[in-house]
């Protein structure tokens, strides 16, 4: 898995291009922790899409229950 972070304005989201739909909150979880993960704000999933080039899914942190 590639992961890229990105930063703006104040936030910083963790983004990378998987190939099919599931529950990645565990691993949203994990990787945005500050302390013992890559660290951000929330995670991007970025989903092949049979009408469209893509679909993306985005997981917060504040919306991912610990």
């Amino acid at each position: 898995m590639i992961v890229t972070k990105y930063s703006a304005n104040g936030n910083d989201f963790i983004i990378f291009i998987a190939q099919e739909h599931k529950d990645r909150s565990d691993l949203a979880r994990r990787l945005c922790h500050r302390q013992n993960g890559v660290g951000a704000d929330g995670m991007v999933v970025v989903i092949p899409h049979t009408n469209y080039d893509f679909e993306w899914g985005i997981l917060q942190l504040r919306w991912v229950k610990w």
